[in-house]
């Protein structure tokens, strides 16, 4: 994908090497099994137990859609309990992994408890610790 981003920008222009880039990630979710539908919008319901919030994802989880998770996300104040269970998503990409990672941390950092669970429900497209994750079928 990178490269294909790389030899529109040098072929064409800035702007259609970008958009290639989206397009060729969007085709790339859909080929792995995201649907249209979760393409732009997660599927996540909050949940609320005194000092503990669950984050429950379902759906795809995806570039295209990883801002209105951060934005749920943003508004859980500091220093309380968090889990986000990821157990019921089709798809996790990259991208969405890395974003979760930062945001773990930096919530640790600012003094709350924090895990995601539910990736043992899936399985890796690669060997990298931030590869995409497709749920396991049956």
């Amino acid at each position: 994908m990178f490269s294909v981003t790389i030899l529109v920008t040098i072929s064409i222009d800035l702007l259609m090497g970008v958009d290639a880039g989206i397009i060729l990630e969007l085709i790339i979710n859909l080929f792995n099994g995201a649907s249209l539908k979760n393409l732009f919008k997660t599927n996540i319901t909050m949940m609320q137990q005194g000092d503990r919030f669950v984050m429950m994802i379902r759906g795809d989880v995806v570039f295209s859609n990883i801002l209105g998770l951060k934005k749920m996300f943003l508004n859980i104040p500091a220093g309380k309990d968090v889990i986000i269970d990821v157990s019921q998503t089709a798809m996790v990409d990259h991208t969405s992994i890395t974003t979760l990672n930062g945001l773990v941390e930096d919530y640790k950092e600012e003094g709350g408890k924090i895990k995601v669970v539910g990736f043992e429900n899936h399985r890796q497209l690669g060997h990298a610790p931030t590869s995409t994750r497709l749920l396991k079928l049956g």
